[in-house]
């Protein structure tokens, strides 16, 4: 089986779920481990998760999902649309954009009919993102907002347009204008939806919801679908030093499908389209929760149901790396560094980021470090367990320690910068 690349969250804009995480910009802790390989448990073949590399999820789910590479899985989503009430002219829209997608990477890297896998998030191949960039004709790509929005707008009014901020959706803005995806009141219609919202700094997400509400409120945003819905999961983002805001980190729709549900969404700019079926909206959130979650500091992201916070909304138990996710080997060199005061992963992945220079933060967006954080925490824990006891250990890390975890941490953010074109 290929190696493959499990999607840092939060994220992303470029690499990532469709947007930029939504993080404190100088302490991200993504921690991501190793799990064992799984199969597709339908047909015994080998499913698009690997035998490394699979993506944490907290949710407890065997995920049924397509990647629409199949004449079975096209035909029963493209059934579903058209119960919803989507038009023609939208359907055939989205089937030319999975297409182009499709044939630029190629189906062999993809699910290639509806596929069960074990865990609660699939993972794919990394050599996706450069097939695009080699096949896509120097399109970015459509990500899952652009994608939510071109099966929902006719489902969807704004009665007011006003767009706040939208600095962080120059990606977004890029594919629209490079493919004309929308113009005119549409293009209005996406920039009040999807622009960042000034909220209180607080954990409460009851407050924050409100205030989400609020602000949709007054842009008069009213949802009209029966049997399709706009499932939005807003994030927050605080960089300490600006107002701290909620944006839709990662969006899908969601279909009725006789007795379950059909959610579809669109990865990332670079990753696939894929539409996962569920049987009740307590396994949507848990989806979206358990993968989306990565218990940074700050708000939880909230789920909302069109212009509602969705009824089955919940928070799944917290989880961080734990020393059992090493090899035994591994393990034994992680004890041996450790002293009695030994603090969490959070706290180790702050230390270990707070290497970071300044000039990266100022210039790397969100979407880019996230990637970078998430495999700087990863590259340490796994290749340099006696640096990673360090950092896990109560105190200051030692000069000498520190130097060789910021060439680490410097090199990584580097190779992110140049993939870029970052200067």
């Amino acid at each position: 089986m290929k190696k493959r690349w499990v999607i840092p969250v939060v994220t992303a804009v470029l690499l990532s779920a469709c947007a930029n995480q939504g993080v404190d910009a100088t302490k991200n802790t993504v921690v991501e481990s190793t799990q064992e390989s799984v199969t597709d448990t339908s047909s015994g073949q080998d499913s698009a998760i690997s035998e490394t590399d699979a993506p944490i999820s907290k949710a407890k789910l065997q995920l049924t999902y397509s990647n629409l590479a199949d004449e079975e899985s096209r035909s029963e989503l493209k059934q579903a649309l058209q119960n919803a009430g989507v038009s023609k002219e939208h359907i055939q829209e989205f089937f030319d954009s999975v297409d182009e997608y499709n044939q630029a990477v190629g189906t062999e890297n993809l699910a290639k009919k509806i596929t069960t896998i074990s865990e609660a998030f699939p993972s794919y191949d990394d050599h996706l993102v450069d097939l695009w960039k080699a096949n896509g004709g120097g399109f970015v790509g459509r990500n899952c907002r652009i994608t939510s929005y071109m099966l929902m707008r006719d489902f969807i009014t704004v009665g007011n347009p006003v767009a706040g901020d939208t600095n962080m959706l120059f990606a977004d803005f890029e594919a629209i204008d490079k493919k004309k995806i929308f113009t005119g009141n549409e293009k209005k219609n996406f920039d009040s939806i999807f622009s960042y919202i000034d909220v209180s700094k607080t954990e409460d997400t009851n407050i924050l919801a409100g205030e989400i509400q609020k602000d949709w409120e007054k842009k008069q945003i009213a949802f009209h679908g029966d049997k399709i819905h706009m499932i939005s999961l807003f994030m927050v983002m605080d960089d300490g030093k600006n107002p701290v805001q909620e944006f839709i980190g990662h969006t899908g729709v969601l279909l009725e499908d006789g007795d379950g549900y059909l959610f579809v969404e669109k990865l990332a700019f670079e990753m696939p389209y894929q539409f996962v079926k569920f049987t009740n909206r307590q396994e949507v959130n848990d989806y979206l929760m358990g993968y989306y979650d990565k218990d940074l500091e700050g708000a939880k992201p909230i789920i909302f149901e069109d212009n509602h916070v969705l009824p089955e909304y919940r928070v799944l138990e917290d989880t961080n790396m734990k020393l059992s996710d090493f090899s035994s080997e591994e393990q034994k060199e992680i004890k041996e560094g450790l002293s009695e005061g030994v603090v969490d992963d959070k706290e180790a992945a702050k230390k270990i980021l707070a290497l970071v220079p300044e000039e990266y933060i100022k210039k790397i967006p969100f979407f880019v470090r996230s990637h970078a954080t998430s495999k700087t925490i990863e590259k340490i824990a796994k290749e340099h367990p006696d640096l990673y006891a360090y950092v896990k250990k109560e105190g200051e890390i030692s000069n000498e320690q520190k130097e060789q975890l910021k060439s680490i941490v410097v090199g990584i953010f580097q190779e992110r910068m140049e993939k870029h074109r970052i200067q």
